[in-house]
């Protein structure tokens, strides 16, 4: 074996982030997802507990299955899960936004 072949390395890594606005509909894999409003509300966490922050609903379009999402939340749609990083309000002529990650 090589004694200068350096196999420390790191499995550190950002998945990627998929973007959802406010009152738009989107894609989460193959499905059409719609977005509604952002507003202050209450959630489930994945631990079953409440917590109180910004929520959106997302509306699945093929079968109207509904999930109330906050921070930290996490849902599936078939054998694809997601969790929501961060549910942002509208501000300054920007729309309100939902971003997730497939875990």
């Amino acid at each position: 074996m090589d004694e200068n072949l350096d196999l420390n390395f790191s499995l550190d890594f950002e998945l990627p982030t998929i973007v959802l606005q406010e009152t738009t509909v989107g894609w989460l894999g193959e499905e059409r997802v719609g977005c509604g409003n952002v507003y202050a509300g209450v959630y489930k966490l994945p631990v079953g507990e409440e917590a109180k922050g910004w929520v959106c609903e997302l509306v699945l379009a093929s079968s109207g299955l509904r999930w109330t999402v906050g921070k930290s939340s996490e849902f599936a749609i078939g054998e694809l899960r997601y969790q929501v990083v961060t549910v942002t309000p509208k501000s300054e002529g920007k729309r309100g936004q939902v971003e997730l990650v497939r875990v």
